[in-house]
């Protein structure tokens, strides 16, 4: 168990500040791990699809643009 630092001196801040960034750090590893489990099956089926259709590798690619796609983001002109 991580026991907290709570002095308010010279290193009180930098520690808060710290923790504050571990725990950030955990909760986008937790984000990340959800994201990598929810798509798992859909790469799974496309995967398969892949060994069955000859025009797939094309089909697939188009499909996961098209999920991807942000017309909002700054960068989309230049993604398009």
């Amino acid at each position: 168990m991580l026991r907290r630092y709570r002095g308010e001196d010279e290193v009180g801040r930098p520690a808060e500040v710290y923790n504050r960034k571990v725990e950030e750090l955990r909760a986008s590893a937790e984000k990340l791990a959800r994201s990598e489990r929810e798509r798992a099956p859909e790469e799974r089926r496309d995967r398969r699809r892949t060994r069955q259709e000859p025009v797939t590798p094309m089909k697939l690619s188009i499909q996961q643009f098209q999920r991807s796609w942000d017309s909002a983001a700054p960068d989309a002109r230049v993604k398009l």
